[in-house]
């Protein structure tokens, strides 16, 4: 079911996705660095002014220790939303690399089983569905890989923005939701893998299989053989979710 090409393309990096939207992708979080940067200094000087009349209230003033602690989380946000391009790169190459070494040379494969006995009318009628349900299986996949590079390039070109609210501690959770979401997002390539790679193991012939000879038996096989790619196709459509169970993110 996840042949060469399905497995290059959940490997792929952005740029190698698609260079031309990456490229664009890359020029939107460019542009929209200058609004992040201007997000962590509204956030700054809040925080300072925060600072500033609580310790007159409390009639002392900033000390160098306050100045540190405010100027190390600034340079800390300002890091990230500068690099969050990059940060985004590199945590798509983890989960790439973690694909390649699963992926190996398997044979991860879905193929229909025809019935070769039985009624010629019947026979074509399951052969039928049984081809279009492997078909919509391998779409399946090519739509998730699809859909998952687009979330990632999303995700990627708003970055600078919603990342600088790292910098209020009152939305901080927001900038961590965008980095774990993305990674939730990169990680559903290793889960497809593995559940393409463990799937022909769980759901094997013996436990779908019932006890028949002839006929019977080719017929049920062929049914099982349907059973399993509707079943797969419910789990491969689940995936994300998953991805996203594991690292508890939310939506």
């Amino acid at each position: 079911m996840i042949d060469t090409k399905i497995i290059n393309q959940l490997t792929s990096s952005l740029s190698e996705y698609n260079p031309s939207l990456n490229s664009q992708m890359a020029a939107v979080n460019q542009s929209l660095l200058a609004i992040g940067y201007i997000l962590l200094s509204i956030f700054f000087m809040l925080e300072m002014l925060g600072f500033y009349q609580n310790l007159r209230l409390s009639g002392g003033g900033i000390t160098i220790r306050t100045w540190l602690e405010v100027g190390l989380k600034y340079l800390f946000a300002f890091l990230l939303v500068t690099y969050s391009s990059q940060i985004f790169d590199a945590i798509l190459w983890l989960t790439n690399a973690a694909i390649h070494m699963i992926s190996g040379n398997k044979d991860i494969s879905y193929e229909f089983v025809e019935p070769t006995k039985g009624n010629f009318f019947f026979k074509n009628i399951i052969k039928f569905i049984g081809v279009g349900t492997e078909y919509v299986t391998k779409l399946t996949v090519s739509i998730l890989v699809m859909l998952r590079f687009i979330e990632m390039y999303l995700l990627k070109a708003i970055a600078p923005v919603i990342i600088a609210f790292f910098m209020s501690d009152s939305f901080r959770q927001i900038a961590k939701n965008i980095f774990m979401t993305f990674a939730a997002v990169a990680l559903q390539g290793v889960v497809i893998i593995i559940l393409c790679a463990i799937y022909p193991a769980i759901v094997s012939d013996d436990l779908m299989k019932v006890s028949m000879s002839g006929a019977g038996q080719n017929w049920l096989t062929s049914f099982a053989s349907i059973a399993k790619g509707i079943i797969f196709i419910i789990i491969l459509v689940s995936s994300l979710r998953r991805a996203k169970s594991l690292l508890n993110v939310m939506g």
